[in-house]
């Protein structure tokens, strides 16, 4: 097996999609809105900078959902995201807990732009989400699985605060790197390089048209 392996999409079973109508009151969602504190400093963090990227290389309608079931990591997203944003809620459903943040404020998208000017970003932010997104897509699209053991792992530590949160926050992750091709180049990425180092499986899916990474899926994060 070489780096990447194609994911064939099976056939669909008869009557293997099941859908739940009837949702108890655990599994509905309670919305509650959330008073966050101005930012008052005058850089921004590694963790910052990768939640604040897409909104300004990606998408400034774009809307996250961080998941913070675990109280150290609700702390830290309130006091280290939140800030950044306009709207801020917190969504619960059940035992699940989600901070959802949108509407990047300007202070921020400055300080941000600075950094981006300076080539100051943090490598793993810079790597993944450095230059304007390709938002033009078709519908071709193919899965690939890859292989960790062509990967020469490193570990970063201008960016153990971005995984260390990560890990805590969820065992999967979707990203969507700018302007990635799909070669063998990929890799040498940093990105790469340091979530290869703390998961167990990494998926890719590709514009088959336009030989460019979507979405990379990143399974199983661990210490």
């Amino acid at each position: 097996m070489g780096l990447f392996e194609e994911v064939l999409a099976a056939a669909p079973v008869e009557g293997e999609i099941k859908i739940n109508r009837n949702l108890s009151k655990v599994d509905r969602p309670i919305f509650e809105i959330v008073d966050v504190q101005k930012f008052k400093g005058e850089t921004l963090t590694p963790l910052m900078q990768f939640y604040i990227a897409p909104f300004i290389t990606y998408d400034p309608n774009f809307v996250c959902d961080i998941p913070v079931s675990k109280s150290e990591i609700f702390k830290i997203a309130l006091n280290e995201i939140a800030p950044h944003f306009e709207k801020v809620r917190v969504v619960r459903r059940g035992e699940e807990t989600s901070l959802v943040v949108r509407n990047l404020k300007e202070e921020s998208k400055l300080i941000f732009d600075e950094l981006l000017k300076e080539g100051a970003l943090n490598e793993l932010v810079s790597d993944l989400y450095g230059s304007k997104h390709d938002d033009s897509q078709d519908d071709n699209f193919t899965e690939y699985k890859v292989n960790l053991a062509e990967i020469s792992t490193m570990k970063h530590n201008d960016s153990d605060s971005i995984i260390d949160f990560l890990k805590e926050s969820t065992q999967d992750i979707l990203l969507s790197p700018h302007n990635w091709l799909f070669e063998n180049d990929f890799k040498e990425h940093i990105a790469t390089r340091i979530l290869a180092n703390v998961c167990n499986s990494m998926k890719v899916t590709v514009n088959s048209q336009k030989n460019k990474i979507v979405w990379i899926e990143v399974g199983g994060l661990h210490v």
